[in-house]
């Protein structure tokens, strides 16, 4: 039985992000292509982000909160708009609260709404 020398190869970009992975038998290509390496990335979190340090030849994880809106302890609201930020301390992701509204109060408020209707052209409900 012959064992293969086959890893999987992690192409990067000028910027060190992933954009392809493979596989490579090093049997066979004795050479790992530019801009790829056979090191495994670490797993990331939530608003994080691998970059190869192409210098150091390693993975790096780091922040990546790009497009997500933060509201600090005044009431301002704060949307990252590059990867590597972080929120200033006290910032909390910003969640809108979301209405609880059920088919009852949308027919109740359309019927309230037809009543006021009513009222102001003088007691017709126009259908």
């Amino acid at each position: 039985m012959v064992l293969m020398a086959e890893y999987t190869l992690y192409h990067y970009d000028k910027e060190g992000r992933i954009t392809a992975t493979g596989t490579i038998d090093l049997d066979i290509f004795k050479i790992i292509p530019p801009m790829s390496t056979i090191i495994q990335p670490p797993q990331v979190g939530e608003y994080e982000e691998l970059i190869f340090n192409i210098e150091e030849e390693k993975w790096e994880i780091i922040p990546n909160y790009e497009g997500v809106t933060f509201i600090d302890e005044e009431g301002n609201l704060h949307t990252i708009t590059e990867v590597g930020v972080l929120p200033e301390e006290g910032w909390k992701i910003y969640e809108p609260k979301k209405e609880d509204v059920n088919n009852n109060d949308i027919e109740q408020r359309l019927a309230e709404l037809e009543m006021a209707i009513a009222d102001i052209l003088g007691g017709v409900i126009i259908a």
